[in-house]
């Protein structure tokens, strides 16, 4: 999705959108190493949701964060609202009370040239790809949907943009960058535990969340 939006930048702006969410529950099926059939991907993203641009503020997207920290269980079932994301870094505390679980969030930053990581700002209005399910506040994420500024339908459908992104990257490669950590004792970003090898659907939800973001662009050249 981020990628979609890559046609906006300027010599100031590397992207005007940076950071996409994607819950475990829209991804229906994992894909083996392989050769992937346009079969295979519409079966991954059977729902046929459109692809929305939702502004949030800072401190509404750190409720959004604690809200999914909020249903965390380390075994039994998982809350398939879970988010994976492109765009940021997040440590998270488990151990900690409901609404205090997130520990630090750095968000890739959009006015700058060269993208890199900055700390989330509650004052700050951030732009996020997401599905319309998330948008209107599926799987509980009222916050999103109480909380937006403004909402950009952009219309095309998640399986859609994930097809093209899969034709003009081909192969996919994308490996694991530790956008989602678990802290178990007093650390650092650099000192904490990894969730993305948890489940194949969360590995796969990850993929998709930073083609969402990557592929705005190069479906509206």
């Amino acid at each position: 999705m981020v990628h979609q939006n890559l046609k906006h930048s300027d010599s100031l702006e590397w992207n005007h959108v940076a950071i996409a969410f994607m819950h475990g529950g829209g991804i229906r099926a994992s894909i083996p190493p392989g050769d992937v059939t346009m079969g295979d991907m519409q079966t991954v993203l059977p729902y046929r949701n459109t692809v929305d641009i939702v502004e949030l503020l800072g401190k509404h997207v750190r409720e959004t964060l604690e809200f999914m920290a909020s249903k965390w269980v380390k075994t039994g079932r998982l809350f398939w609202g879970f988010l994976q994301v492109s765009g940021m870094q997040i440590v998270y505390d488990m151990q900690k009370p409901v609404g205090q679980r997130v520990a630090e969030v750095k968000v890739r930053c959009t006015n700058c040239s060269v993208p890199h990581y900055v700390d989330l700002e509650d004052a700050e209005v951030y732009k996020i790809v997401m599905p319309s399910f998330l948008s209107n506040g599926g799987s509980g994420y009222d916050v999103i949907n109480d909380n937006k500024i403004r909402l950009h339908q952009i219309g095309d459908l998640d399986a859609d943009v994930f097809i093209e992104y899969a034709s003009r990257v081909s192969p996919l490669t994308i490996g694991i960058e530790g956008r989602i950590r678990f802290q178990e004792t007093p650390a650092t970003l650099g000192d904490v535990s990894s969730d993305v090898t948890r489940a194949t659907p969360q590995l796969l939800t990850s993929t998709i969340a930073v083609l969402l973001v990557v592929l705005y662009s190069h479906s509206h050249e």
